[in-house]
């Protein structure tokens, strides 16, 4: 017995302008919100030393509220109709549907490949101005040398998984066309 996958239909209030916005702001604040929240909180217990006022209650409050924000609308986005649609992870998808999930994936390549491009360039120059450093050709230190550590590679792998995941989602709807109330064949 071969394991099926689901299929799910698109309805016509999926498309509607209304569940489109929402699912723009929702996915936007997802992907930009996480890696905003990982940068806040290193700084907090970096700066928790000389500034007490990072760890005090109001402060870990305020950061709770807006982690509990961003991880809503992750959850809202994961489970829209439109990313359970054209995740891949469904069967049956019509020419129109199939073009725009090549499309979402395509964009997600580019990005995601671009970013990569220009951290590897971002880092090779700091590397290199590092080795210029320590040979004596230039007087310029970053203070300290560049290194990953296990938490940076725990950080950059959820921000990483967390954008490949919604960045399809991102790109279909923020350029569909929102649907009208009575068009649509799909109820």
């Amino acid at each position: 017995m071969s394991p099926t996958k689901p299929n799910i239909e698109l309805r016509a209030d999926t498309l509607s302008k209304a569940n489109l916005g929402k699912l723009k702001w929702c996915t936007t604040i997802a992907i930009i919100g996480l890696p905003v929240l990982v940068q806040i909180l290193g700084a907090m217990m970096l700066y928790a030393s000389q500034y007490p006022v990072l760890m005090s209650a109001p402060a870990l409050g305020l950061f709770g509220a807006a982690a509990l924000i961003v991880v809503l609308c992750g959850l809202y986005a994961v489970t829209n109709r439109v990313f359970l649609r054209f995740s891949g992870a469904n069967r049956g998808l019509g020419e129109w549907e199939s073009k725009t999930q090549s499309d979402a994936f395509a964009f997600s390549y580019r990005v995601i490949a671009k970013g990569i491009l220009v951290a590897f360039i971002g880092i090779s120059i700091m590397g290199a101005i590092q080795a210029a450093n320590l040979m004596g050709w230039i007087g310029f230190n970053f203070g300290r040398s560049i290194y990953l550590n296990i938490e940076a590679i725990a950080a950059m792998t959820v921000a990483l998984t967390y954008l490949i995941l919604l960045l399809p989602t991102l790109y279909i709807a923020w350029t569909l066309t929102p649907i009208h109330e009575g068009e649509g064949d799909f109820a």
